[in-house]
């Protein structure tokens, strides 16, 4: 096998590094002069603003996105509105509108450290 096991200690380095080499040597020179207005990944999520609606140029970069290594990416089409970590990031108007965002998966198994929770609940 190759790869680092999730969850080790090294993993989430390992895949941030690992991947800044084909965003520095071919994604950034390829189409940030041309597509990308924004582009923001955190280790295995990324979100890009595009200069203009371009669905040859988007096709094209999502194809770049998979030419690096075995890590595949889901990618969601085109929208005005997006789930990205934490946040739904939408543009209306012009204007860039954000709100707190939780997956529906989500369990809540921690307890928030303001919490009235006793002590070793």
């Amino acid at each position: 096998n190759s790869g680092t096991a999730i969850g080790t200690s090294s993993a989430c380095m390992w895949a941030e590094n690992y991947f800044a080499i084909h965003e520095n040597n071919t994604l950034l020179p390829r189409f940030q002069p041309s597509l990308l207005l924004f582009y923001q990944r955190f280790i295995d999520a990324f979100y890009i603003w595009l200069k203009h609606n371009n669905d040859n140029q988007h096709h094209q970069f999502c194809k770049t996105m998979d030419e690096f290594g075995s890590l595949r990416w889901e990618m969601d089409p085109l929208a005005t509105t997006v789930n990205f970590l934490d946040l739904t990031i939408s543009i209306h108007n012009g204007k860039i509108n954000t709100r707190t965002y939780q997956k529906a998966v989500n369990l809540y198994l921690y307890i928030p450290p303001l919490s009235a929770h006793p002590p070793g609940m």
